[in-house]
C-alpha cells in the first residue's frame, strides 16, 4: 500500500467506538497494524476496525482502491478470505434472510451468500469516482442479486 496515503489518513481517525452490534464497551484488541487497531467485542464476537475513518477518510482511502486490488492479485485474495469470514460470522446467527451491503463495491461480499437462501442488495456511492469532474452529480449503483442497476441523481 501506499505509505504516504496511510499517513495522511491517519488524522481522518475517528474516536474509539462501541461495538457496532450490541452497542458494548468491552472490546478487546484482536490485531494491529502501525496505527490502525480491529477489536473484537467479548459479548458478540464482532471484530472491526476501532476507530474508523471519518466520511472524508474512507473517500480518500477508497479513491483508487478498487483499481489497485484489481491489480494485486494478493489484495484480491485477502479480500475475498475476509468476506468469506464475514460471511461466516454472519451465517453463525442466521442462516437465511436478506442481507445490505452499503459500500458494495463489485457486490464480491453479497456473492458470498447463496440466492437461493438471501435476498442481496447493495448500494455504492461512487461520486469519488468521478473526480469531480460531476460535481453536482452522484451516482448509485443498486445491486440486487445479479442484476445491477445504476441511478444518476442531480443534486
Amino acid at each position: 500500500m501506499d505509505k504516504k496515503l496511510w499517513a495522511d489518513l491517519r488524522g481522518y481517525l475517528k474516536e474509539e467506538h462501541p461495538c457496532i452490534i450490541c452497542n458494548s464497551r468491552n472490546l478487546k484488541l484482536w490485531a494491529k497494524l502501525n496505527y490502525l487497531t480491529a477489536k473484537k467485542c467479548d459479548n458478540r464476537g464482532m471484530i472491526s476496525v476501532n476507530p474508523h475513518f471519518n466520511d472524508e477518510g474512507l473517500r480518500l482511502l477508497y479513491s483508487n482502491y478498487f483499481k489497485k486490488r484489481k491489480e494485486n492479485e494478493l489484495l484480491t485474495i485477502q479480500r475475498d478470505d475476509v468476506y468469506e469470514i464475514d460471511h461466516n460470522w454472519v451465517t453463525k446467527f442466521i442462516d437465511a434472510g436478506s442481507v445490505l451491503d452499503i459500500g458494495c463495491s463489485g457486490g464480491f461480499f453479497l456473492s458470498k451468500f447463496s440466492a437461493d437462501k438471501w435476498e442481496r442488495e447493495g448500494v455504492l456511492t461512487q461520486e469519488f469516482y468521478w473526480n469531480g469532474k460531476y460535481q453536482d452529480r452522484v451516482m448509485l449503483s443498486l445491486i440486487r442479486d445479479d442484476f445491477v442497476k445504476q441511478i444518476i441523481f442531480t443534486l
